[in-house]
């Protein structure tokens, strides 16, 4: 019977109701736990910790200490998820839909280039959902990658809030001819996002949303160089302690206006952008401007 209701709420158009089919099934195994007097201990802690887990269950998030709960990591879930709307309770950082996350950790290994950006953003709105799409057309954040600092042979990842990823290569900047390579994907790329609001709801404000990138080392790798005397970058992968990339992130937001009940872009209005270090121009495809991310060896 209740397999039955759990199977119809996780069917439902609704995104917080359908999320709800998650709080039915841990009813059903809390009633079954006690029946069975199987006993669970409260998870208590003597320093402030990161909870990461496969999944958080409302009778899960109930025996943790959350005062010594600095946030929470989750592979699953959602922003209507107990521990999405728990953290924002509480105040407390989480990000969800962290595929694969609990695997990398366990192996120890550094697999990834970690980037976490937290924007404050009063309208949640994203439309595009197709890879490699035109993702600064939404709301995005952005991140500009040259391994080896020469200017040349760099990458740009694009997310929106929907996590709808524009992943490309470039040779050479734009105005040293490109060309830009659509075909380049960041392979393994995992992500993120945490929701502080409603997206696409234009009858609300928002808090602002924040996304973690996992960029996998390996995946930064050149495409073939087009043309005569391109040179490919020779770093190492992962980085070597001492080691200095040029990166740099940019926020993009559009200014929005209400119509017929839905967003729209103010018609001539240009975006609006933020970048980590100061490009000088309007224009993010000038690496030479970029910030400097030096690797260290961590300390014990």
């Amino acid at each position: 019977l209740m397999c039955r209701h759990i199977e119809a709420l996780r069917g439902v158009d609704d995104p917080y109701l359908r999320e709800r089919y998650l709080d039915l099934k841990d009813i059903t195994q809390r009633v079954m736990r006690h029946l069975r007097g199987d006993q669970r201990a409260e998870l208590s802690f003597d320093r402030p910790v990161i909870i990461v887990a496969h999944d958080l269950t409302p009778s899960d998030t109930v025996q943790i200490d959350r005062s010594m709960v600095a946030g929470f990591a989750v592979e699953t879930g959602s922003v209507n998820s107990h521990a999405a709307i728990i953290a924002r309770s509480l105040g407390t950082p989480a990000v969800v839909r962290l595929h694969g996350l609990i695997e990398a950790l366990v192996s120890g290994e550094t697999y990834y280039l970690y980037v976490l950006a937290d924007m404050q953003e009063p309208d949640l709105w994203a439309t595009l959902t197709r890879h490699d799409e035109i993702v600064f057309r939404d709301h995005d954040i952005e991140v500009f990658i040259d391994p080896d600092g020469d200017t040349r042979e760099y990458y740009e990842i694009e997310v929106n809030a929907l996590g709808t990823v524009f992943d490309l290569y470039l040779h050479t900047p734009y105005r040293a001819g490109g060309p830009a390579d659509h075909a380049w994907d960041a392979v393994g790329l995992r992500q993120g996002i945490d929701l502080r609001g409603t997206l696409n709801d234009a009858r609300d404000r928002d808090d602002g949303w924040s996304i973690e990138l996992a960029i996998p080392w390996a995946c930064l790798q050149p495409m073939g160089a087009p043309g005569s005397g391109a040179k490919h970058q020779a770093v190492a992968l992962p980085p070597r302690a001492g080691d200095a990339w040029r990166i740099n992130f940019s926020r993009v937001e559009w200014m929005l206006e209400v119509k017929d009940g839905a967003y729209a872009k103010v018609a001539g209005r240009p975006e609006d952008n933020w970048t980590w270090t100061p490009q000088w121009e309007i224009n993010m495809h000038v690496p030479q401007h970029w910030g400097t991310v030096r690797f260290i060896k961590e300390q014990p």
